[in-house]
C-alpha cells in the first residue's frame, strides 16, 4: 500500500512497507492557484482572513471569499519607495517581474471589496524607531507668571474655537526660543555645559521685556501664533552669545526623528526640519523675533487675531531650559533647566531633590544653623533679596546668605521666614 503525506515543503513522501522516500513529483506550488491547496491540504478549512501582496494572492482571497459568513481580504500595496520599496505596474509604480501588483489586481480588489492599504499612505512606521543620532533641541527662556497669563488665555481662545489643536501643558511649554537647530545626541552634555556657562554670566532674570503683538508663523494651511516681544540689546546679545557657544556642536540638518514626534502631514514634517535648519541665518541677529507661542489655527483666522488691537506689558525671563523639539516646534521634552540664579543645571532626574541648587550642600546646611540660632535667638529674619519671596508657599526651602546675615544684625520685615 501506498500513503502520500502532504509536507509544508511543497514535496511528497512515499510510504511503502515501512521505508519511507521522496516522490519524484511536485505536490503543489505554493503560489497562485497552488495557494489554495496547499490551505486545504495543511488546515482543511476555508479562511476566515486572508493578506496578500502581489498576484500570486488572488486565488487565495478568492478562496477565502468564497464562502458564506464574514470573511476578511486584504492586500498590501508597497508604494514607498522612501521607506522601504515601490512596486506596481498598477498605479503607476514601477514594473517588476515576480511579484507584481498589476492594474488588474487593483481593479479586481475594488470590484470584490477587498481592502487595499497604502505602505506610504497608511503606515505612520515601516521599522522599528532607533533611537535617532541626531536630536533637535530648542534652547530657550521660561517666561514669569504674567506672559504665562497672557499665552493661556490665547491658547484658550484658539482651543475654544479650534478644539483639535495643542493645549499648553507639559508637551507643549511656553517659552521664548534662543536658539533652535540639530546637535548630535552624543554631545548634549557638552551642549548643556556651554550653554550654562553663557546662561550663567547673562543676568537673565533683570531682563524687562515688553510684549506688544500678536503674530503666527505659517504652516501649509495653519499657522503656529504667539505673543512677540521687543527685542532689546541684552536679549539680542545673549542669542549671539548661545550660537557662538554651540556653534562646534551643531550638524546642517536632520531626521524628524530627531523631534519627539512627526506631523500628521509629510509636508508638514519637510517645514519644519527646514525651519530649524535655516533658524541661526534667518531668525537671529537683526531677524530675531523674541515670542512665545501660544497655539496653532488655519491662517484665516489668525490673520483676524493679528489684526486686532494689542494691549502691551512687561515680563522677565523666570528661567532657561534645554527642550527637544516637537511637533510645529513647540517644546516638546525638557532635557535639561537652570534655576532661577541661573548659575547651577538642574538636570531633569535630580528636579525633585529638596537641597536648593544655587547653594552648596556645606553652605547651605551651615545657614539653616546659623537660622535656627537666630530664631532661637528670637530675630526675625527678612524677606529681602532671598532667593525666592518668603511669601510664595515653598519660599521657606531656600534661604539665602544675604538673608541669614541680615538675621544676625537683628533686621525685621513683616513675613517671618521659616527654614526647613
Amino acid at each position: 500500500m501506498i500513503v502520500q503525506i502532504a509536507l509544508s515543503g511543497n514535496a511528497s513522501w512515499l510510504g511503502m512497507r515501512g521505508r519511507c522516500g521522496r516522490a519524484p513529483e511536485l505536490n503543489f506550488n505554493d503560489d497562485k492557484g497552488g495557494k489554495p491547496v496547499g490551505i486545504n491540504q495543511h488546515i482543511g478549512r476555508r479562511p476566515i482572513i486572508a493578506f496578500g501582496n502581489s498576484v500570486g494572492d488572488q486565488q487565495m482571497l478568492e478562496y477565502t471569499q468564497g464562502s458564506g459568513g464574514a470573511r476578511f481580504q486584504l492586500l498590501v500595496l508597497h508604494d514607498d519607495a522612501a521607506r522601504e520599496y515601490a512596486y506596481g505596474p498598477a498605479r503607476g509604480l514601477p514594473d517588476v517581474k515576480l511579484g507584481a501588483f498589476t492594474p488588474a489586481l487593483d481593479a479586481h480588489a475594488k470590484k470584490d471589496g477587498w481592502t487595499v492599504v497604502s505602505m506610504k499612505n497608511d503606515w505612520k512606521s515601516v521599522f522599528p524607531v532607533t533611537p535617532s543620532e541626531i536630536t533637535a533641541i530648542d534652547i530657550l527662556l521660561q517666561p514669569d507668571a504674567n506672559m504665562l497669563q497672557h499665552a493661556e488665555a490665547n491658547n484658550a481662545r484658539l482651543l475654544a474655537a479650534f478644539p483639535t489643536r495643542f493645549t499648553l501643558d507639559a508637551a507643549h511649554r511656553p517659552h521664548i526660543t534662543l536658539l533652535q537647530c540639530f546637535v548630535r545626541t552624543a554631545d548634549l552634555d557638552q551642549v548643556y555645559a556651554a550653554a550654562e556657562k553663557v546662561l550663567a554670566a547673562a543676568n537673565v532674570n533683570a531682563m524687562q521685556l515688553q510684549a506688544f503683538e500678536y503674530y503666527y508663523a505659517p504652516a501649509g494651511a495653519v499657522g503656529v501664533a504667539g505673543i512677540c516681544a521687543k527685542p532689546t540689546p541684552n536679549i539680542l546679545q545673549l542669542q549671539a552669545d548661545i550660537i557662538a557657544a554651540l556653534k562646534p556642536f551643531m550638524v546642517e540638518t536632520g531626521p524628524i526623528g530627531a523631534f519627539t514626534a512627526a506631523h500628521d502631514d509629510p509636508a508638514t514634517d519637510a517645514a519644519i526640519i527646514q525651519y530649524v535648519s535655516t533658524f541661526v541665518p534667518k531668525m537671529s541677529g537683526e531677524n530675531f523675533n523674541p515670542y512665545v507661542s501660544t497655539g496653532v489655527a488655519p491662517r484665516d483666522y489668525l490673520d483676524k487675531m493679528v489684526a486686532e488691537p494689542f494691549e502691551p506689558f512687561t515680563f522677565s525671563p523666570a528661567g532657561a531650559a534645554v527642550y527637544q523639539l516637537g511637533p510645529f516646534g513647540t517644546a516638546a521634552k525638557q532635557l535639561t533647566q537652570w534655576n532661577r540664579t541661573l548659575s547651577r543645571a538642574v538636570p531633569v532626574q535630580r528636579a525633585h531633590l529638596s537641597v536648593p541648587q544655587p547653594i552648596c550642600r556645606r553652605r547651605w546646611i551651615r545657614d539653616r544653623v546659623d537660622a535656627r540660632r537666630a530664631l532661637d535667638d528670637g530675630c526675625r529674619p527678612t524677606c529681602q533679596r532671598t532667593t525666592r519671596c518668603v511669601r510664595s508657599p515653598d519660599s521657606w526651602r531656600i534661604l539665602s546668605s544675604t538673608a541669614i546675615g541680615a538675621s544676625r544684625r537683628g533686621a525685621r520685615c513683616g513675613d517671618r521666614a521659616r527654614p526647613t
